[in-house]
């Protein structure tokens, strides 16, 4: 039976980008499920592929069933392979993923209780220790200073809830507020490190081990997304095997991304994401060939990709829009080695570089600068 590739936007715009960059290259049939018509994928070259238009970014069994019905339509019978583009549609494919396999779907995840394990904060430093990798020092909440990392121990306590994202403190101001905003019972404490960012990026296929890394250089304030990053040479280092051998005998396939912090005092993770992130792009120009392996991996297609040597790769990932949206708000990105303010950037010198300013996508480009 044949195969198509459903992608939803709406959610992680960027990495949705990226991977339809990959999907228009190859033979896979792909087809598009956007967020009604503010979407800014209704801006790009992909207008054609959208076959279901969502009110809201809300999901429900019912809204999978007219998406199905959709997709049959155009497409007669198929098997439809899920994309896992953001955390919240994986939590909801995990959740209901009996009952969405018996309409069609095939979900290319770990089981619930291993995809949770690592993508929640808390198990995950908990995995970590117990493969001997270091991880930031715990701290108790009757103890915090003017500076720490308050993570949230679970996603969410439920799909309805609105999720918690990790929050940064330092200064006296910040600490007052967070304690005056927050269920500290929700949270656990870390201490928060200098230095280098470092993504440690596998896709885990049948058969074999894809690995980048890239080094963050720029990043919106208050820990949120990348704007600037280059390849990097890390996952040829020892600390990549370990991740590797971990992830390995925890039964883990499919895409992973493992944000470490590089210092004096040694390598430390900081999170893990078993999905798509934001900076994808990255791999895309560097042929580094994920995306072009899940799609031969799950949907049978052939794509053209001719992966370079790792010491040729250059290409480099940079969000203009993200920058503007900063100072916008008034507000400074931060340098990632240092977690300093930057207000000096050779923007000229990344431009290049930039996600959307591109033939497919210029459209969402002029919407963020405006």
């Amino acid at each position: 039976m044949k195969k198509i590739l459903l992608i939803f936007t709406g959610f992680n715009q960027r990495a949705a980008i990226a991977f339809l960059r990959c999907a228009a290259k190859s033979k896979v049939n792909f087809r598009i499920v956007s967020c009604g018509d503010d979407d800014p994928i209704n801006t790009t070259t992909y207008l054609d592929r959208i076959i279901y238009r969502r009110r809201h970014k809300g999901l429900d069994i019912e809204l999978m069933r007219g998406i199905r019905e959709a997709v049959l339509r155009q497409d007669g019978l198929c098997k439809i392979v899920l994309l896992p583009t953001s955390e919240y549609l994986n939590r909801f494919l995990l959740q209901n993923r009996g009952e969405l396999e018996e309409l069609g779907y095939i979900i290319p995840l770990v089981d619930r209780i291993l995809y949770e394990s690592l993508s929640d904060k808390e198990s995950f430093s908990q995995i970590c220790r117990s493969f001997n990798i270091e991880v930031p020092k715990e701290m108790s909440v009757y103890k915090l200073g003017s500076t720490f990392v308050a993570k949230p121990r679970t996603y969410r306590e439920s799909l309805s809830a609105k999720p918690i994202s990790p929050v940064l403190v330092n200064s006296e101001e910040k600490r007052k507020e967070f304690f005056d905003n927050y269920n500290l019972d929700s949270f656990y404490f870390q201490e928060y490190l200098i230095g280098e960012s470092v993504y440690l990026l596998y896709y885990f296929a049948r058969g074999q081990v894809l690995k980048f890394s890239q080094k963050n250089i720029l990043q919106q304030p208050d820990g949120k997304s990348i704007l600037a990053a280059e390849p990097s040479t890390f996952h040829m280092s020892e600390y990549s095997k370990i991740y590797e051998k971990m992830l390995l005998d925890l039964g883990f396939q499919g895409l992973v991304m493992v944000e470490v912090k590089l210092n004096e005092s040694g390598c430390y993770m900081i999170e893990a994401n078993p999905r798509l992130w934001g900076p994808s792009q990255l791999l895309v120009d560097n042929n580094v060939g994920f995306f072009e392996a899940f799609i031969q991996d799950w949907c049978g297609a052939y794509s053209f990709y001719k992966p370079r040597d790792y010491a040729c790769k250059q290409k480099k990932y940079f969000w203009f829009g993200g920058l503007c949206q900063t100072l916008r708000e008034n507000k400074f990105p931060v340098r990632c080695a240092t977690g300093q303010s930057e207000k000096m950037f050779e923007v000229n010198d990344w431009m290049k570089f930039d996600i959307y300013s591109r033939k497919d996508s210029v459209g969402i480009f002029l919407k963020e600068l405006l």
